[in-house]
């Protein structure tokens, strides 16, 4: 039998972040789950400036969840968004932590979406990870 530990670490009063070190016989990761506002792009941006303390770990990140807003509107949206609308506060949160999109890392450029509604479709859903060390 494979078992697994799972320390809670931290969750915000809102409801929106859950983090937890998950430990097996062979490793440990740190695991975010999230869920941004929706809202305005100031609401999102203090929502992703608050994940550091979230994030901050001695083990590999992994964050996932719904983060109500795209990296790269051009390829992440139908039709395609304007280039300011993607999260600069998420892009820099992902550098400091060295986290990647999982998906783009494994299937390149390929458009698929998580959220579709009549007209439109968004890739909002997302897995980041620690990019591997050597």
């Amino acid at each position: 039998m494979y078992e697994s530990l799972f320390q809670l670490i931290k969750r915000d009063l809102n409801g929106r972040v859950i983090s937890m070190d998950v430990s097996t016989r062979l490793s440990t990761i740190h695991l975010t789950n999230i869920y941004a506002p929706a809202n305005t792009i100031v609401n999102k941006n203090n929502f992703f400036d608050s994940l550091y303390p979230h994030i901050t770990s001695k083990f590999p990140n992994v964050m996932a969840g719904d983060f109500n807003t795209v990296d790269h509107p051009d390829i992440d949206r139908y039709p395609p968004g304007a280039p300011t609308e993607k999260s600069k506060t998420l892009i820099s949160l992902c550098n400091t932590f060295q986290l990647t999109d999982a998906f783009r890392t494994l299937y390149g450029d390929v458009r698929e979406y998580t959220r579709r509604q009549e007209h439109s479709q968004a890739r909002l859903d997302r897995i980041y990870a620690s990019k591997k060390s050597s």
